[in-house]
């Protein structure tokens, strides 16, 4: 619809991180921490629902229309933490986010305390797994995995339809591997969660095993569109 064509401008982020990576000992146990601090200006959204866009006689009217939402600030802290024994392997992460909208552009109906669709403020997970050598020397490595992401909006809005409820996941399988450069045999097939929780079989494309990438990391990616649109025409 024509009148929900609104002129919107480029999105800047500046990101301020700090970490350290270590190991204990003997190299047995390896801890990474880092804490992080992002300025993010003229975030873009696309609103869902626009009635202030549309006119009168049809204020449902579907809406797409890509706006800038405001200005926010993004903090929060990760933890990595992994221990190998031997055949035996845990590790774990745990990462917490806060999303504060320190000014909104009125017009887009976006208030100061909503926050942005697919922003998951705290995501953990925890695996083990042990590889066992066989007389025949190869590997048989049973590993089960147990992840956490709590819930979210789809919706700049943040109503309360748009919103999905947090989720765990288990997940569990055996590695056979034979001696030799034959390959490896898994079962069942590797999955690795989606941001709406649904698994997925595919081997995990993010840094982390398991699919346990950082919200706010996950929060940048998406939707966000580095352009800019010219005024509609009158």
């Amino acid at each position: 619809m024509a009148t929900q064509i609104v002129p919107f401008g480029i999105e800047t982020l500046t990101a301020y991180e700090l970490g350290a990576k270590s190991e204990w000992f003997d190299h047995s146990l390896r801890a990474n921490v880092s804490v992080f601090f992002d300025k993010y200006n003229q975030i873009q959204e696309t609103l869902l629902s626009c009635p202030q866009f549309n006119p009168p006689s049809a204020p449902d009217t579907p809406c797409a229309a890509p706006v800038n939402g405001g200005d926010a600030d993004i903090y929060g802290a990760e933890l990595e933490l992994a221990y190998h024994l031997g055949g035996l392997s845990v590790d774990g992460s745990y990462s917490h986010q806060q999303f504060e909208f320190k000014s909104v552009n009125a017009s887009t109906g976006i208030l100061i305390g909503n926050s942005v669709p697919g922003f998951q403020s705290n995501k953990w997970s925890v695996g083990a797994q042990y590889e066992q050598r066989l007389p025949n020397a190869a590997t048989v490595t049973p590993r089960l995995d147990f992840i956490y992401a709590a819930g979210y909006y789809t919706n700049a809005s943040n109503d309360p339809q748009s919103y999905l409820a947090g989720y765990h996941m288990m997940n569990g399988r055996i590695t056979y591997k034979p001696d030799g450069p034959s390959g490896t045999w898994r079962w069942p097939a590797p999955t690795c969660s989606t941001s709406s929780g649904t698994p997925r079989s595919s081997t995990c494309p993010r840094r982390r095993a398991r699919c346990t990438a950082s919200p706010r990391r996950r929060a940048r990616s998406g939707s966000r569109r580095r352009r800019s649109s010219d005024p509609a025409p009158g």
